[in-house]
C-alpha cells in the first residue's frame, strides 16, 4: 500500500487519499460519493479478510487455526459492523448493498481455500514462510487501515482526548491478552 501511495500515484492523488471524508468527497456528487466511500471500506475490509482468511488457511497445527479462527471471527464481525456503518452513513439501493456485504462476507472463506491449497502445495520452512507472510500482510493491512484512515480522520473530529485515550485503553488491553493468546 505504501508503495502505491507514495511511489506510484501523483503527489495530489496521495494527499486526497488521506484527506478527511467530507474534504475527499465533496467534489463528487451524493450517488457518487456513497458508492465510492462503501467500495473503498469493502475493498479494505476484504483485503483484510481475504489474507486473514489466507493466514488461518496456512496454519498447520489445530491450536494456532482455534486461535486464529476465534480472532477472524471477533474483528470480522466488527469489520462487519464498519461495512454496514459506511452503509448507513451512504445510502443506496438495497439490492447494491447486500452484494457488497456478501463479497466481504465471502472474502474469508476463499483466503481460507486459497490458505488450505497452498499449505498443502509445500512443506517445511517454506510452509512457515508462508504461514507467516500471510499472518504479516493481515497485521499490517488491519494496522495501516486503522491508523492511516479511520483514527487519523476520528482524531480530527470533537473529543479527542476520550477518543485517544478510548483507543490506548483498547491497545493496551489487547497488548496484556496477547501473551496468552
Amino acid at each position: 500500500m505504501l508503495l502505491c501511495e507514495h511511489v506510484l500515484l501523483p503527489d495530489r492523488a496521495h494527499e486526497m487519499m488521506h484527506a478527511p471524508s467530507s474534504e475527499r468527497f465533496a467534489l463528487l456528487p451524493p450517488n457518487g460519493a456513497a458508492g465510492l466511500t462503501a467500495y473503498t471500506v469493502l475493498v479494505a475490509l476484504s483485503a483484510h479478510s481475504f489474507l486473514a482468511g489466507l493466514a488461518l488457511g496456512a496454519e498447520p497445527e489445530f491450536a494456532g487455526a482455534m486461535v486464529l479462527a476465534v480472532a477472524i471471527l471477533m474483528h470480522k464481525t466488527l469489520g462487519g459492523f464498519a461495512l454496514g456503518v459506511s452503509l448507513v452513513r451512504h445510502p443506496m439501493a438495497p439490492r447494491r448493498a447486500w452484494a457488497l456485504l456478501g463479497l466481504f462476507a465471502i472474502a474469508t472463506p476463499l483466503g481460507i481455500a486459497i490458505g488450505v491449497a497452498l499449505g498443502a502445495s509445500v512443506e517445511g520452512t517454506t510452509r512457515d514462510a508462508f504461514e507467516a507472510i500471510f499472518l504479516a500482510l493481515a497485521g499490517g493491512t488491519f494496522a495501516y487501515v486503522a491508523i492511516v484512515d479511520i483514527l487519523r480522520e476520528e482524531h480530527e473530529s470533537q473529543e479527542r482526548l476520550l477518543k485517544w485515550l478510548v483507543a490506548s485503553a483498547g491497545t493496551a488491553l489487547m497488548a496484556a491478552v496477547a501473551p496468552w493468546v
